[in-house]
This record gives structure tokens, sequence and C-alpha cells, in this order.
């Protein structure tokens, strides 16, 4: 069933980035580059307003 719903190539482990900036950006250029987004500016903008209404990061525990 995750075969239908999760494409494997946007998967990425351990992405070399310094801080969640850079990892958002990563993460855009990347579903842009296999063309699951349109607009590059645009959803990076919607996923930083996201971020700011509530924090999306993990905590290592």
């Amino acid at each position: 069933m995750w075969k239908n719903i999760i494409d494997k190539n946007l998967i990425v482990i351990n992405p070399p980035v310094k801080n969640k900036k850079e990892l958002f950006e990563g993460m855009v250029n990347h579903a842009y580059s296999h063309d699951y987004i349109l607009n590059e500016k645009k959803f990076l903008d919607a996923l930083l307003e996201r971020e700011k209404m509530a924090n999306t990061e993990l905590i290592q525990g």
C-alpha cells in the first residue's frame, strides 16, 4: 500500500544541512526537481509560514 503513496525518490536520509532553513530549502528544491511542486518560492514561503504557527522540530531522545 505505501508503495502507491510514497515516492522513494523523495526520501533523503541525513541531508547535509546546517540549519532548518537549509533543510527546508533543500526539501523544496528536491520536490521541485521531481515535479511535485510548481513554484519553489511560493511553496517555501508557505512552509516557513506553517513553521511559524507551530514548530515541527523533532527532539532527539
